[in-house]
C-alpha cells in the first residue's frame, strides 16, 4: 500500500509537471505567434514605405529628364538665336554700307547737277 501510495504520489507530481510544462509551451507559442504576426505587421510597413520611397524616386528621375530635356531645347534655342543675331548683325553692316554706297552715290549726282546747272 506504501509502494502504491508513493507511486500515487510520483504519478501525480509527474502530471502536474508535465501540465505546467504543457502550459509554458502553450504560454511561449502564443508569444511566438504574437511575435511573428508583428514581424509581418512590420514587414508589411517596410514594403510599403519601400513602395512610396521608390515612387519618389521615380518621379523625382522623372522631373530631372525633363528638366534636362528642357535645358537641351534651351540651348538649342539659344543657339539659334546666337546664329540669328549674328546673320541680323551682317545685314545691318551690309545695310550700313549701301547706305554709305547710296549716299556718296546721290551727293555725286548733287555734284554733277549743280555741275549741270552751272553750264546751262
Amino acid at each position: 500500500a506504501a509502494l502504491a501510495g508513493a507511486a500515487t504520489a510520483e504519478v501525480q507530481r509527474l502530471t502536474g509537471a508535465a501540465k505546467e510544462s504543457e502550459l509554458s509551451a502553450r504560454s511561449q507559442l502564443q508569444a511566438s505567434r504574437s511575435q511573428l504576426e508583428s514581424d509581418r505587421a512590420a514587414k508589411a510597413e517596410a514594403e510599403a514605405e519601400r513602395d512610396r520611397l521608390a515612387l519618389k524616386l521615380r518621379q523625382a528621375l522623372a522631373a530631372v529628364e525633363a528638366t534636362n530635356g528642357r535645358l537641351i531645347e534651351l540651348k538649342a534655342v539659344a543657339k539659334r538665336a546666337a546664329t540669328l543675331e549674328a546673320s541680323a548683325s551682317a545685314r545691318a553692316a551690309a545695310a550700313e554700307e549701301s547706305s554709305t554706297a547710296a549716299q556718296q552715290q546721290l551727293t555725286r549726282l548733287g555734284s554733277k547737277l549743280q555741275a549741270a546747272e552751272a553750264t546751262a
